[in-house]
């Protein structure tokens, strides 16, 4: 029976690919600059629903408009 450590991803000839610490920050700036631009969507129009009934927030889909 093999055991656990004869897996080993040398022994499998399946190393993950090398990547470049370049690639890394990329990416974690790519990811921080998402994050900045979704906080300013949120500060423009977000909606201050902090424990807020959600009617109170917006009017249920089943509502009906009062007619005047």
């Amino acid at each position: 029976m093999p055991y656990a450590s004869d897996a080993s991803p040398a022994r499998l000839n399946c190393q993950p690919p090398e990547t470049q610490r370049g690639e890394v920050l990329t990416g974690y700036l790519v990811g921080s600059a998402l994050m900045l631009g979704a906080a300013m969507i949120a500060a423009i129009w977000g909606v201050d629903a902090e424990r807020k009934p959600l009617e109170h927030v917006a009017a249920p889909l089943s509502a009906v408009p009062d007619e005047p």
